[in-house]
């Protein structure tokens, strides 16, 4: 007497379920991914950071720790994209907390896997790509088809009904113009009208780092591009951390 639904593919199916499941809790706030082989969960931290300090509270779905309502719990397994129910509550948790935001660290296994299925992304950030996970892609191309899976989504689904009446962002593409194959995520994102903002050193770069310097307290960093030009303190070591910071602004 049970009633059972025989679909094409289960992953996508329990996605949609999922979601249907908790209200579609990711048509109530705006959600940023943050893809990339390398600096996601920085940026995601950072990215928490920035939002905060402009006034607005991010949720946060994470490798290291869930965020929900200005309160972190940690991960013990550290499992970055988790499956679609648990992921989906999350988002249902942020809206109902008053989380105006939400920073999904989005992975190639989730995207392939749909775990982040029926998940409406307003923004996608590219931080690099090189070759990682080939025992589950198979090989660099299908890796990086996986990752453009986010880009893809952009904007795609019903209307967003954000509390307050606000207006949903633009759907926006922030790429690494530094990365081999940031030409490839750019174009997916022009080919469905998504807004694109690139960063880096390259002299074209929307935002350009156009110097950054290293001491005991952290690294200056000097910025180009949209608002003209400005310096940033990081208390972070590295300066790979430069361009984790530049994609957050």
């Amino acid at each position: 007497d049970v009633a059972q639904l025989v679909v094409a593919d289960p992953r996508v199916a329990l996605a949609s379920a999922a979601a249907w499941v908790e209200g579609d809790p990711s048509r109530g706030l705006p959600v940023v991914g943050i893809t990339g082989t390398d600096g996601k969960t920085t940026t995601s931290y950072l990215a928490v950071s920035a939002l905060q300090a402009a006034g607005r509270r991010a949720g946060l779905i994470g490798t290291i720790a869930t965020r929900i309502g200005g309160r972190t719990v940690d991960h013990e397994e550290h499992a970055t994209t988790p499956e679609a129910p648990e992921l989906q509550a999350a988002l249902r948790a942020m809206v109902e907390a008053g989380d105006d935001a939400a920073i999904i660290e989005t992975t190639s296994h989730g995207l392939a896997l749909e775990r982040v299925g029926s998940v409406a992304y307003d923004v996608a950030v590219l931080t690099n790509l090189s070759h990682e996970h080939l025992e589950l892609h198979g090989t660099f191309e299908a890796y990086r088809d996986a990752k453009l899976r986010l880009f893809e989504r952009l904007g795609q689904g019903r209307p967003k009904m954000l509390p307050g009446g606000l207006a949903p962002p633009d759907p926006t593409a922030i790429v690494n113009l530094d990365d081999p194959s940031a030409g490839v995520f750019i174009g997916t994102a022009r080919d469905i009208r998504a807004r694109v903002i690139t960063y880096g050193t390259d002299p074209a770069a929307d935002m350009r780092l156009t110097s950054v310097s290293e001491d005991a307290h952290g690294l200056r960093l000097q910025l180009d591009g949209l608002a003209g030009r400005a310096h940033l303190r990081l208390k972070l070591a590295g300066r790979f951390n430069g361009h984790n910071a530049l994609a957050v602004v």
